[in-house]
């Protein structure tokens, strides 16, 4: 009877488990995060460099008028 418990305990702990991210999967998905994470900023990057320019070149025009 014990050995039957065991052996329910186990097969709840097995299908518990599939559901578990592997330490390969983990780094794979932090690796692709990182990545989309750094394009974001590069797009900010430059959105940040045209909003000035676009200042920059608002107030020569404003001088210039």
């Amino acid at each position: 009877m014990n050995e039957d418990k065991v052996l329910q305990k186990l097969i709840e702990m097995e299908s518990a488990l599939r559901g578990v991210a592997t330490t390969q999967q983990l780094k794979t998905l932090e690796g692709r995060i990182t990545t989309d994470m750094d394009k974001q900023l590069v797009i900010l990057q430059r959105l940040d460099q045209e909003r000035l320019f676009t200042m920059e070149r608002i107030k020569l025009r404003l001088q210039l008028a």
